[in-house]
């Protein structure tokens, strides 16, 4: 299902329950790709291609178990609702100039930086966090963001 990227197996085998396949994933991603007028990360596509939804309950269990300091990473937004959602976090406070992509079990947003998406720079990972109304990067790349994880 996860075809030969390694990191996006890992992750899913290790953190997803029940990925699916969404059958309408191409049009969703082309759909938002144009909408903003940017081209997303290569791994996070490979992720979204290959299982969407993406839930992931467990991974806040076992860093809070373990008491690792990082963010856990709970739902990835489905590309049709990433819209929808990234505007609803501006309005309630996150600045302009991001594209959100997943939650965390707070409801905090990761995010991409609308400006290295544009200039197709292998983009950052932000979090808002809604309750500070702050944004900090948090990884340099999709990749090693998702390298985090699988390194628990």
């Amino acid at each position: 299902m996860f075809g030969n990227n390694k990191e996006i197996v890992k992750f899913v085998n290790k953190w997803a329950v029940e990925p699916k396949n969404d059958p309408e994933i191409e049009q969703k991603i082309a759909s938002l790709e144009k909408a903003y007028g940017v081209t997303f990360p290569s791994k996070y596509l490979s992720l979204i291609k290959e299982a969407n939804p993406i839930y992931c309950p467990n991974l806040l269990d076992y860093i809070s178990d373990n008491d690792i300091a990082i963010y856990d990473v709970q739902d990835f937004i489905d590309p049709l609702k990433i819209r929808e959602e990234t505007d609803e976090y501006i309005n309630g406070g996150m600045p302009n100039g991001y594209i959100g992509f997943a939650l965390d079990c707070m409801g905090n947003m990761f995010c991409f930086k609308y400006d290295e998406l544009k200039e197709k720079k292998d983009a950052k990972i932000y979090i808002f966090d809604h309750d500070l109304c702050e944004i900090n990067e948090v990884a340099n790349s999709f990749s090693k963001w998702i390298k985090k994880f699988n390194s628990i």
